[in-house]
């Protein structure tokens, strides 16, 4: 199911959070940048634009809130750096690709299969809960 600022919203609800003016700014807001990632800084400063009421707690805690939620991305990149980026869908699990020159980010559907995270519980002893699969190379734009 797509995403829309009901359902973050709802997210916002559930996790005990008033519905304020500033957080149905960040809903509507975080639905345009679906395709595309960005700073907490970057979204607060999006967000200012449009509310000069939004506060930077705001931004930070309902950026933590949705993707424990995981209606949100944190993507790494190579440098150690990271960003956000909107999943397009509630409940699709995906990993990401990064170009490590121009750095453009792209879903992937490919995964670990249940043998391979089986494998990993067993080497080093943990159960595993969830997982983050970052994938780096160069996109083909930049290999030309």
């Amino acid at each position: 199911m797509p995403i829309t600022p009901d359902i973050i919203i709802d997210a916002f609800k559930q996790n005990g959070l008033r519905i304020t003016g500033p957080r149905r700014t960040l809903a509507a807001l975080l639905i345009e940048t679906i395709g595309k990632d960005f700073t907490v800084e970057e979204l607060w400063d999006m967000a200012l634009r449009r509310d000069p009421d939004v506060g930077r707690a705001t931004v930070f805690r309902s950026v933590e809130i949705l993707r424990d939620l995981h209606l949100l991305d944190r993507i790494e990149f190579a440098d150690g750096s990271h960003r956000f980026r909107l999943c397009q869908e509630t409940g699709h699990h995906h990993h990401h690709i990064t170009c490590s020159n121009c750095g453009k980010v792209v879903e992937v559907d490919a995964c670990l299969s249940e043998e391979q995270i089986a494998s990993v519980e067993q080497l080093v002893g943990f159960s595993v809960e969830g997982h983050r699969l970052e994938f780096f190379g160069r996109c083909d734009s930049c290999r030309r």
